[in-house]
């Protein structure tokens, strides 16, 4: 049989004493897996390691002050994880059966193999021994893949407002069948470099880093060097061993076996028993003797395996699986996580789309309510208007017509705004606010209208210079607007932003949280710039308020910190 290096990896621990039995034994099966031997422990932790895959239980595995039966229901109780494979002669168990039974079906153990002859002819015990290991280590890694396929199918068909449900479902599930410590997604911000956690699985909740925080893309291992060429990256970074991650089913006492039944070879296998999950360990690769990167060491973490989420050829974010032993990451774990990766987002950016969607169609409506209600009212005063001109000659009835155009002009500008992108804000830079001020205040009709700056004391923002300096020829023109011609204006920094603040009639208490919803307008207005003034600096991730001014008059308050 040629044997795969991905074998090496799997840990048989081999209990027993001593001697030709146990030799025979080692030799069958150290040739394909990596086998330690115990003998006479006096508690289970001399028994078994954290590392250790599956259990081969032979005689004289404990001291005297141990029974067999109660070593076995101690590594139940301390490793459900860890199959159980006892090998013994028939006279071992035939001679205490009830209790044997009982322990055995109570242990959920993986198979029983005789090593007296004549169990199958033609076979000696060892190559039975071996070819049961054989068994269940395929179980494990078959396991590993059915877990990822239910994780996708779920994801797959999951509702849009379930997806980060079966996201955070699918990273717990994935996270304990390799027992790992944590599993995250993160997004990656490409404007900023960052990587943003987006959902998360840690097995110990109560870890002081179990609520991660955005940090810089090339602060996470392997970002270069890996993710940004689409590459997975794994510590250790060896692909020669593969791990076992685990099988799982249900315990043979469900069964209802009876006591002073022989257990037959074989029989508990055909069952299905099956040994609960387990996460393999690295098996003493020369990686794990390496400095950890500075993020791993910080958290306390031997091991990690980050595969690139990549949508449409771009570099959307990382999934990544940490461990706090070191292990080897198998080239079929790597790829079925990557697909699982591509899988979340795919639908993360299915989700993202459809919200966008949704939010088109909102401007939509918001377009065909203003157009089918707000533009009639200036429509109406031009027609009326342009009758009474027509009657009788009075060319006063014009200027009712000209404003009637303005207001009309006005709304249609707001309204493509929202119709064609909304108020998303693009790429930010360095803005001094005084030049965007007075840039926004040429642009608006402010004749009689003075404008007062400090420039020294004016900040300079992170921000998207054309919206924000949309956002401040709304408020120019909604205090010009409604307060006349002859409003004094004054932008000042304030301790966490800056305020802009007119002298005018001011805006009621009981109607500043209505200003910034659309459609809500006072005499003359739009009903949308205030609403843009809102989305823009909301944007920005900053916030707005109203309140009075010195002056009596309205004073907006931009919070940019």
């Amino acid at each position: 049989m040629a044997v795969g290096s991905e074998r090496r990896s799997f840990h048989v621990r081999y209990a027993g004493v001593n001697g030709s039995v146990r030799d025979r034994a080692v030799d069958a099966l150290e040739s394909t897996y990596r086998v330690t031997t115990v003998a006479g422990v006096d508690s289970t932790a001399d028994l078994l390691a954290d590392d250790v895959d599956c259990l081969v239980l032979a005689a004289g595995a404990t001291a005297e002050s141990q029974s067999v039966v109660d070593c076995l229901e101690s590594v139940a109780a301390a490793r459900p994880d860890v199959p159980i494979v006892p090998f013994v002669s028939r006279s071992e168990l035939t001679g205490n059966s009830p209790e044997w039974v009982r322990a055995l079906l109570r242990a959920s153990v993986d198979d029983v193999v005789y090593r007296d002859a004549g169990s199958e002819p033609g076979t000696d015990a060892p190559r039975r021994l071996r070819d049961r290991i054989d068994a269940v280590y395929e179980a494990s890694i078959s396991d590993a893949g059915e877990t990822v396929l239910e994780v996708a199918r779920s994801l797959m068909g999951a509702a849009h407002d379930e997806v980060d449900i079966e996201i955070e479902w699918g990273l717990e599930s994935v996270g304990r069948r390799l027992d790992a410590d944590r599993s995250l997604v993160f997004e990656y911000d490409g404007d900023d470099e960052r990587l943003v956690p987006t959902h998360s699985w840690f097995a110990r909740p109560e870890s002081t880093d179990s609520e991660p925080e955005p940090l810089p893309a090339a602060s996470f291992p392997g970002f270069e060097e890996a993710i940004r060429a689409f590459d997975v990256h794994a510590v250790p970074a060896g692909t020669d061993a593969e791990t076992a991650t685990g099988t799982v089913g249900e315990s043979a006492i469900d069964l209802g076996a009876e006591e002073g039944l022989e257990i037959p070879e074989g029989f508990i296998g055909d069952l299905g028993a099956a040994a609960g999950i387990r996460g393999g360990t690295d098996r003493g690769s020369p990686d794990c003797s390496r400095d950890p990167h500075p993020y791993l060491e910080e958290r306390d973490l031997d091991a990690l395996l980050a595969v690139p989420i990549v949508v449409d050829w771009e570099l959307t974010g990382v999934l990544a699986v940490a461990g706090r032993q070191c292990r080897p990451w198998p080239e079929q774990l790597r790829r079925q996580l990557r697909t699982l990766g591509e899988l979340v987002g795919y639908r993360l950016e299915r989700r993202q789309r459809r919200r966008e969607l949704v939010s088109q169609n909102e401007r939509l409506e918001q377009f065909a309510s203003v157009v089918s209600h707000d533009l009639r009212n200036p429509l109406n005063v031009i027609s009326g208007s342009a009758e009474l001109v027509s009657e009788t000659g009075d060319d006063a009835y014009l200027d009712d017509v000209i404003d009637a155009a303005d207001r009309m002009e006005a709304m249609i500008d707001d309204l493509l705004t929202l119709a064609r992108d909304g108020v998303r804000v693009g790429d930010t830079e360095p803005v001094a606010l005084e030049s965007v001020v007075r840039d926004a205040w040429d642009d608006v009709a402010t004749d009689g209208a003075t404008l007062e700056l400090e420039p020294d004391d004016l900040p300079t923002l992170e921000a998207d210079r054309g919206r924000l300096r949309q956002a401040l020829e709304n408020l120019i023109r909604n205090a010009v607007e409604h307060n006349g011609d002859a409003v004094s204006i004054r932008v000042e920094e304030i301790e966490e932003g800056f305020a802009l603040e007119d002298d005018g009639v001011g805006i009621p208490e009981d109607r500043r949280e209505q200003i910034f919803e659309e459609g809500y307008t006072g005499d003359g207005g739009t009903g949308l710039g205030l609403s843009i003034v809102d989305r823009i600096v909301s944007a920005h991730g900053w916030s707005v308020s109203v309140t009075d001014g010195d002056e009596g008059g309205a004073r907006f308050e931009i919070t940019t910190e």
